[in-house]
């Protein structure tokens, strides 16, 4: 891994302490070691190297923290190898314990948030990775064409997703699907409140065409708080 700046360490942590307590064998000991580490140290590489030694521990509850923290990593970085800490994540959905199967699943959704991705595929190559490929490949098309695709191609894909027979994919189209359409709220706010304004114009015509515009975002909001529903209840089914 390349060397990276320490973005949130704090003075007054001490690493000895911080690797001594994790390493301890105690539960609580190592619980603390790793949000300390993840949370203050801002030695990107330790925290990564750390994480990536326990996240496979036999306790569930060291599993459970090193998922949390591994979500916190990402909010903090916004970067993260993505091999091998997919698979990582990937297997945290297959965790015997429900618990850490949330956290897995929050760090998955947190990679479309936070992920920018370096790497690139032609549309020929997407279709047939949805159509044969692993779902780590699958994931990492999701990613890359919710950052980089607009229009009918990303409406494809999410097509194809929602009816992938792997819930796990489903599941992520539905949530790129969520952050399309966050946006389009966001952008609307921005316009509703200049239509608003446009109203009360004293130009008849100007006026007729903002309501008319207003009429069709209470539509579009309608739209868009039911498909949020259904998606919520797909995830909730597939979970």
């Amino acid at each position: 891994m390349s060397e990276k700046p320490k973005y949130v360490s704090i003075p007054d942590f001490d690493r000895q302490i911080t690797m001594d307590a994790i390493h301890s064998g105690d539960l609580n000991d190592r619980t603390y070691g790793l949000y300390s580490l993840t949370y203050y140290s801002g030695d990107y590489n330790l925290i990564l190297k750390t994480l990536e030694k326990y996240i496979h521990d036999e306790l569930w509850e060291t599993r459970y923290t090193v998922y949390q923290c591994l979500e916190r990593f990402l909010r903090l970085y916004g970067e993260i190898p993505i091999d091998p800490f997919l698979s990582y994540i990937l297997d945290g959905l297959n965790d015997e314990d429900e618990q850490v199967q949330g956290n897995a699943q929050k760090c998955l959704y947190n990679l479309f948030y936070c992920i920018t991705p370096d790497w690139t595929f032609k549309i020929k190559e997407v279709h047939e990775i949805l159509k044969n490929g692993s779902i780590s490949d699958c994931v990492k098309v999701l990613i890359f064409v919710n950052h980089h695709w607009k229009g009918e191609k990303l409406a494809a894909v999410i097509r194809k997703c929602i009816k992938h027979p792997d819930p796990i994919i489903q599941n992520c189209a539905g949530f790129v699907l969520k952050l399309f359409y966050d946006t389009i709220r966001k952008e609307m706010l921005h316009f509703e409140t200049v239509t608003k304004l446009a109203t009360r114009s004293q130009n008849k015509e100007l006026k007729s065409f903002s309501q008319e515009y207003l009429i069709s975002i209470e539509w579009i909001e309608e739209d868009m708080n039911t498909l949020k529903k259904q998606l919520e209840q797909i995830t909730k089914r597939n979970s």
